[in-house]
């Protein structure tokens, strides 16, 4: 991150303590930072000397691809003023980027469905009867579930169901295709096509995890550059690869009201690493309600539609889930003194 410093009203021997100071402080602003690229982002650092009483007024901007974020804090040293800065501007940056995260994920839902329905209508109005036409009419929609395929390997290979490596999100599309032609006239009565394509796919899952070996597909139907246009009506976006960076989640997607300490320390793909952890160990459906409903952003109707079940079932398990993930979180900080007391003192 490009960095530079502004002094008023300062004695030179000043100077030097301060920036050394804040040098101890940008590791953890450059946690927060890094899905940012490093030669987008900017930060500027006034400080200021106020006398009558005697104070200091520290101002940090950083600049961003996609905003300019503010901190400002006077305090009777300076660096008092320069760690309240610094945790203001934290808290600045991670609320910047979960709105960012809500932009995309809302965009994203709403394109995945109007491209859905407009391949639905094509098909119930020519129908499926050529096998070409019917993989070129749903081809380009793979690449829409294709984080959700991603993600759910992942979880597969951790859990051991599934070798690593094993299979690939295109072997999953190209299984998730097959089956979308063979049973097209057989889909459910809601006729939400990506309803129905979201329960093919956690079916093709589990039916390899089920395999003894490894399935061999021949020939791809999704060709692998496809997928990874997960992201192309973004092309030219300066954020898409802040978004494509965010396809798993972390703590702050799907427990934005809950804060640690530890949590907050680690950088995204840490998060991410000990969060998929704790939701592999959940029951497979309600961690499935959950990442519907948290990362994919289907409503619990829709879920219960997907995984057919009662709604009610759904919403118990979304907040089941969500009380498991607060309890693994809280069980992963220190605990202070005053617990120790009180639980020492118990019989």
């Amino acid at each position: 991150m490009q960095m530079h410093w502004a002094f008023h009203s300062l004695p030179e021997y000043l100077k030097a303590p301060m920036r050394a100071y804040w040098e101890d402080k940008l590791p953890r602003l450059e946690r927060v930072l890094t899905n940012f690229p490093d030669p987008l982002r900017e930060m500027w650092l006034t400080v200021r000397g106020l006398p009558h009483p005697a104070r200091f007024d520290t101002k940090a901007v950083v600049h961003l691809p996609t905003n300019t974020l503010v901190a400002e804090e006077v305090a009777e040293s300076w660096r008092e003023s320069f760690d309240k800065v610094a945790d203001e501007l934290t808290r600045r940056i991670k609320r910047h980027k979960e709105k960012l995260r809500g932009e995309s994920a809302y965009r994203r839902k709403r394109r995945r469905r109007e491209d859905f329905r407009a391949a639905g209508a094509q098909l119930a109005r020519d129908g499926a009867s050529l096998r070409e036409q019917f993989f070129e009419a749903l081809r380009p929609l793979m690449r829409l579930i294709g984080d959700h395929a991603r993600r759910e390997l992942r979880n597969s290979e951790r859990r051991g169901n599934l070798r690593r490596g094993e299979v690939s999100v295109v072997d999953v599309t190209d299984e998730v295709l097959v089956r979308a032609w063979e049973r097209f006239d057989e889909r459910p009565a809601h006729g939400r096509l990506d309803l129905w394509l979201m329960q093919l796919l956690d079916e093709v899952i589990g039916w390899f995890a089920s395999q003894p070996a490894r399935v061999s597909i021949e020939s791809s139907i999704v060709a692998e550059e496809e997928l990874e246009k997960s992201h192309a009506d973004d092309e030219g976006d300066p954020y898409a690869e802040f978004f494509r960076e965010h396809a798993l989640p972390t703590l702050a997607d799907v427990l934005s009201d809950e804060r640690s300490e530890i949590w907050d320390a680690l950088d995204s793909a840490e998060q991410r690493a000990r969060l998929e952890d704790a939701l592999s160990r959940m029951e497979p459906s309600r961690r499935l309600a959950f990442v519907y409903h948290a990362l994919e952003g289907f409503d619990p109707a829709e879920i219960a539609m997907i995984q057919d079940r009662p709604e009610e079932a759904v919403i118990a398990d979304i907040e089941a889930a969500r009380v498991e993930l607060r309890q693994t979180i809280r069980e992963s900080e220190p605990r202070r003194p005053e617990q120790i007391r009180a639980g020492s003192a118990r019989p």
